[in-house]
């Protein structure tokens, strides 16, 4: 749910009956616009949220200590200096806006919460603007630092009070523990979709190759089968002429038993190219089937991760937040990234070496055609190399050598 006008007075008005004279002890920026205060009071320590914004904005009290960031922004070391130590007076509601005030000594400070748009959280001391935290490009102008500060709530005409829609419950600052409740718990289910979302949309891209990988791992009958081309053409050399299409030869077996094989043949080859040419693809199609068991086994761990990383967001702290977007800054285009460098033999062909181990996976399995030749050293790490050659183009010996 979203809270309204009447919700925000409510919340103010207990904040005042049962929080005023609590002294802030510590500030912490838990999300843009959204700070915990440690309240001193005297029947013990209460976590007081101030959360700005349209979709989340509320006054709530937390059950437990909030998780903290690792790298609070500025506005965390700001709000510290101006109200660590301060004294809550009263909280006023008006016109989407809640302020919180307070004295240090005798200097009035204020918190000011803005529960329009992305939000804006804002310092003032001393009748001036000290600190603001809000979406770059959102900021209100009238709550940038170094202005005169109008708190937004001194104008609001006294008005009989609309019923707020939160349901209290028993207990000290009921209102509060409810605001928490209905509006804190819609924050953390969005916040978990933002996170799991990308997570989703990539375990469904590795399924998919994780698919086309197990494919390529179970092509041992095709490699099979070339090699068992290749030695019969090459005991039966003397019946392959040119321009044959097709040969039948007899492929005698262990057990004594001889069968009948029809194979394809290229005009274009004479016998001994026939035989090359089907030991080649042996050779090849038997690394490619190496690799690709190899690339299944990292693809697996991945989807582990992934699946692993999908769990931990859905059981997400309890102090999970929805980041404000940013206004949409204008930037240049950028060119897309080339997974390669691209190298020329001595005799200028094109030979492409991917810069790292995702850019070989990139290069050999999206950007290489299968009339390219492909090239890895055996048996270590290194570049994955591309020669792409045109359709029914050989690769010259030189370049072979050069790549």
């Amino acid at each position: 749910m979203r809270l309204g006008p009447a919700d925000f007075a409510a919340l103010a008005s207990e904040l005042t009956a049962q929080l005023a004279g609590a002294r802030v002890q510590k500030v912490f920026s838990l999300a843009r616009a959204a700070v915990a205060l440690q309240l001193k009071t005297k029947d013990g320590t209460v976590w007081l949220l101030v959360r700005a914004g349209a979709a989340y904005g509320r006054l709530s009290v937390l059950a437990d200590k909030p998780v903290l960031r690792d790298e609070p922004p500025p506005f965390q070391a700001l709000a510290r200096r101006h109200l660590e130590g301060a004294v809550l007076r009263e909280a006023a509601a008006a016109d989407r806006a809640v302020v919180l005030r307070l004295t240090a000594g005798e200097v009035p400070l204020a918190l000011v919460a803005v529960m329009d748009g992305g939000g804006a959280l804002a310092v003032a001391e001393s009748g001036r603007v000290r600190a603001l935290d809000a979406p770059r490009g959102a900021a209100p102008p009238e709550l940038l630092p170094g202005k005169p500060f109008i708190d937004p709530t001194a104008a609001a005409l006294a008005a009989e009070p609309s019923p707020t829609r939160l349901v209290a419950g028993e207990g000290p600052l009921p209102l509060l523990r409810a605001a928490e409740a209905a509006v804190g718990s819609t924050e953390r289910a969005a916040a978990a979709r933002v996170t799991l979302r990308p997570l989703e949309r990539k375990l469904a891209r590795l399924v998919r190759t994780l698919e086309k990988v197990r494919g390529e791992t179970g092509r041992e009958v095709e490699v099979e089968g070339h090699r068992k081309a290749g030695e019969l053409l090459k005991r039966n050399l003397h019946l392959i002429a040119r321009g044959q299409r097709e040969v039948r030869l007899e492929d005698y077996r262990d057990d004594g038993s001889v069968e009948a094989v029809t194979l394809k043949l290229d005009p274009a080859k004479g016998g001994a190219e026939q035989v090359r040419w089907h030991f080649h693809q042996y050779k090849r199609l038997t690394r490619g089937v190496e690799v690709a068991r190899e690339r299944l086994a990292r693809l697996l761990l991945e989807r582990e991760a992934l699946e692993a990383q999908k769990q931990r967001a859905l059981a997400q702290s309890p102090d999970a937040f929805v980041e404000a977007p940013d206004a949409p800054a204008v930037r240049e285009p950028e060119a897309a990234a080339v997974p390669f460098r691209t190298y020329e033999s001595f005799s200028g062909a094109r030979i492409w070496v991917g810069k790292g181990p995702a850019q070989n996976d990139l290069l050999t399995f999206r950007l290489a055609r299968p009339h390219h030749v492909w090239l890895h050293a055996r048996g270590v790490g290194g570049a994955h190399v591309v020669v792409p050659l045109e359709k029914n183009v050989e690769l010259s010996q030189d370049v072979l050598v050069d790549a």
